[in-house]
C-alpha cells in the first residue's frame, strides 16, 4: 500500500520532531462497498453553508433528512441508554465551528462538546459520490475501554473494518478533526454499520515505517505508539466479544476482568517468553491475537 502520512500519526511527532509517521500494510487494503449512496444532486444544498455556522446547517430540514438516513437505527450508551440518533445530536448541537468544504468535495460538519463524558462529534460527506460517515467521541465510564472514537453510516454493511480501508480523504480529515476535538492520539476505534452492531475499527498505522533518520528515543516512541494502538485492538476486540458486539452495551459489574478470557493470561506468558523486550514482535503476536479474536465469532 503507498505510504499515507495523516495529521494524527503527526501530532506528537509535530511536537517531539519524531519524523514521518505512515501507514503500513502488507497489502492494499479493500475499501467496503457503500451502499445507499446520496444522490449528489440531493447534497448540493450544502455548498451554500460553506463557512457558515454548522449549527445553521444542523437546522436545515433537508439536512435532518441526510441525518435520518445515514444513522444507523441503534441503541447507544453515551452515560445513559439512548439512540445512536440521540447521542449525536446531543454533541452535534452544541457546535460553534463553522462548515468547512475542503477541495471543492468534503464536507465537514463539527460539533461541539457534548452535555457529557466530553462528548464530540463530526459529519463527514463526499459531495460527489455521495459517501456520508459520522464520528462519535466520548469517554465511556461503563467498564469499556475508554476513551473511545466510533465511526458510524448505513452505508457500511462489512463487519471487519480497518481505518485505512476507509476513504483516505475521510481518514485525512477525520484526523485535522480530532487535533481540534482533542482525540487521543490512540484510543479505541469502533464502528456501526447498517446492522446496528458495533465492532472494531482496527488500527493500521505504523508509527516506525520510516527509522533510519530517527534517534534512538524517536525510535522506542514510534514503536511504544504501535504497541499500544495494538493492545487498544486487543482489549476492544475483548470487550465486543463480552458485550456480542451491541453498540448500547453496559454494566460490567466484574470491573476490568471482561478483559480477559480464560487463555489470555497463558497468551500473556506465551508473549512475554517469546518477545520480552522487542516491540516489534510483542506488536506482531498482539495483532494476530486480535485477529484470531475477531475471527472467533
Amino acid at each position: 500500500m503507498p505510504a499515507k502520512t495523516t495529521i494524527r500519526s503527526l501530532q506528537l511527532a509535530a511536537v517531539l520532531v519524531l519524523g514521518t509517521a505512515t501507514a503500513a500494510a502488507q497489502q492494499p487494503p479493500v475499501a467496503p462497498t457503500f451502499t445507499q449512496l446520496m444522490p449528489p444532486a440531493q447534497l448540493a444544498f450544502i455548498n451554500s453553508f460553506a463557512n457558515q455556522p454548522a449549527k445553521l446547517l444542523l437546522k436545515d430540514k433537508r439536512f435532518k433528512e441526510v441525518m435520518k438516513e445515514i444513522t444507523p437505527r441503534s441503541g447507544y450508551h453515551y452515560g445513559g441508554d439512548m439512540s445512536l440518533s440521540e447521542a449525536v445530536g446531543g454533541v452535534m448541537d452544541t457546535t460553534t465551528e463553522p462548515v468547512t468544504i475542503l477541495n471543492g468535495r468534503y464536507a465537514l460538519v463539527p460539533g461541539g462538546v457534548g452535555p457529557i463524558l466530553s462528548g464530540r462529534g463530526l459529519v463527514w460527506i463526499d459531495l460527489d459520490q455521495g459517501v456520508v460517515l459520522g464520528a462519535f467521541f466520548f469517554h465511556p465510564t461503563n467498564g469499556e475501554p475508554t476513551p473511545s472514537l466510533t465511526v458510524y453510516s448505513r452505508q457500511l454493511t462489512q463487519t471487519q473494518l480497518s481505518m485505512s480501508q476507509l476513504p483516505a480523504a475521510f481518514a485525512e480529515d477525520l484526523d485535522r478533526w480530532a487535533v481540534s476535538a482533542s482525540v487521543p492520539l490512540i484510543c479505541a476505534q469502533y464502528f456501526i454499520p447498517a446492522n446496528g452492531n458495533k465492532y472494531v475499527l482496527l488500527h493500521d498505522e505504523n508509527y516506525c515505517t520510516v527509522l533510519s533518520a530517527q534517534s534512538v528515543p524517536q525510535q522506542r516512541l514510534c514503536y511504544q505508539l504501535t504497541e499500544e494502538a495494538a493492545e487498544v485492538d486487543m482489549y476492544a476486540a475483548f470487550f465486543m466479544i463480552k458485550s456480542h458486539n451491541k453498540a448500547n452495551a453496559t454494566g460490567f459489574p466484574l470491573g476490568l476482568q471482561w478483559r480477559m478470557s480464560a487463555d489470555q493470561p497463558a497468551w500473556l506468558k506465551a508473549r512475554e517468553n517469546s518477545c520480552g523486550g522487542n516491540p516489534a514482535c510483542r506488536i506482531q503476536m498482539t495483532r494476530e491475537r486480535t485477529q484470531a479474536l475477531l475471527q472467533s465469532r
